[in-house]
């Protein structure tokens, strides 16, 4: 049956988590996110990969790490490659998502590199 037992990867209901895409390991998903990296909610969304726990469980799951830092442009429709290597997304010219935007691609953190 679909969609028993979900399990939330974010842990951040009260921002903004959206244009989500799996690492080709299928441990970690890519999303556009306020979360709040090092305590403090981000200004605008950036890309943020969140750890996938296993049915098997870790006990406390990696941090999100942080893969663009940008506080005044929103980073949004992250694409991870089929090598998990780089990750492709829209940057707007402003803190705005209705903005024109940019594609741009950026290695992964080597915490992420398969």
């Amino acid at each position: 049956m679909i969609g028993v037992d979900p399990v939330n990867v974010s842990r951040a209901r009260d921002r903004f988590n959206t244009d989500c895409s799996w690492f080709p390991d299928g441990r970690w998903i890519a999303s556009s996110s306020e979360f709040p990296a090092g305590g403090t909610p981000l200004v605008h969304p950036n890309i943020i990969a969140f750890f996938v726990p296993g049915k098997g469980g870790l006990g406390d799951p990696p941090a999100p790490l942080r893969v663009t830092f940008s506080d005044e442009h929103e980073d949004g429709a992250p694409s991870v490659s089929p090598d998990g290597l780089v990750v492709a997304f829209e940057s707007h010219r402003t803190g705005d998502e209705d903005s024109p935007s940019d594609l741009w691609v950026i290695a992964v953190p080597p915490a992420l590199e398969p």
